[in-house]
């Protein structure tokens, strides 16, 4: 599941849910987590390769 994804269904409030309700507030704090956690994960890969290129070019 990409970042896009994750942050269109963290508005939409689960089928049953009102907007605004707790259950539906909940829910799009965990899929903000989600998405943090996705972009971190992104970020360290991101690096890892910039790191690597560099350690190329050195070479």
């Amino acid at each position: 599941m990409d970042h896009h994804t994750i942050a269109s269904q963290a508005t939409v409030p689960p089928e049953g849910q009102a907007p605004g309700s707790l259950e539906h507030l909940q829910a799009a704090l965990a899929q903000a987590l989600a998405q943090i956690a996705y972009l971190e994960e992104e970020k360290r890969q991101m690096l890892l390769a910039a790191n690597h290129v560099h350690w190329l070019t050195m070479l």
